[in-house]
């Protein structure tokens, strides 16, 4: 399997390039202005899009096809993203980490909280999106949990609406602080769910 996690980062190399020149500068703005906030941000897409992006990829050159015709197994195709995507997430918080201590002059554990909730973020959406790609193909994928997650929002401002009631931001967040260092905990058992989920539909999909 670290046959295909390799040939998936050297898929990603262009977008590991341009990633890496768009951090540089983000970096640089960050030390001149001492606004570091949304580097947070930056890994956070990052990580979450450049994983998902090795699927379009092999779908674009046909590279499932050519893959199955060798001695290897669905499940490692299927593995190796989730290893690629679960690297990304272990890469933005070491990199944020170290960027942000960096540049406020040392660390903190709220510092660490901030990149451990960017890593879960990161896992979360991975999560989400492999299973749909594997199923579906990428870009069917995407829209389709586009869709599934546009519509309760949908929903929630509808019968915000009709009965008048809001979400109560602040007990949402005081409810996430209560929990936060089972989060990894509890993102990760996602995560390998989300691994047999996608294992599951891949190996029922039929490659065109």
């Amino acid at each position: 399997m670290s046959g295909l996690i390799l040939k998936d980062i050297l898929s990603m190399k262009k977008k590991m390039k341009l990633a890496f020149i768009i951090m540089l500068l983000y970096i640089t703005i960050a030390i001149t202005t001492k606004e570091i906030s949304f580097i947070i941000l930056v890994l956070t897409i990052f990580g979450a899009v450049l994983p998902v992006s090795s699927i379009s990829f092999d779908e674009t050159v046909n590279w499932e096809k050519l893959a199955l015709s060798m001695p290897i197994e669905k499940k490692d195709i299927v593995c190796s993203k989730y290893a690629v995507g679960f690297g990304m997430s272990i890469l933005a918080l070491i990199v944020g980490f170290l960027v942000e201590g960096f540049i406020s002059g040392g660390v903190s554990v709220e510092i660490l909280k901030n990149y451990m909730y960017a890593a879960c973020i990161i896992l979360t959406a991975n999560g989400l999106l492999f299973p749909f790609s594997f199923w579906l193909g990428a870009e069917k994928g995407r829209i389709l949990l586009f869709v599934l997650m546009l519509a309760p929002m949908l929903l929630g401002v509808f019968m915000e609406q009709i009965t008048g009631n809001k979400l109560d931001v602040d007990r949402v967040v005081e409810w996430i602080t209560g929990v936060q260092w089972m989060l990894p905990i509890v993102i990760i058992i996602f995560y390998l769910l989300s691994l047999c989920v996608s294992v599951f539909l891949y190996k029922r999909r039929e490659i065109m």
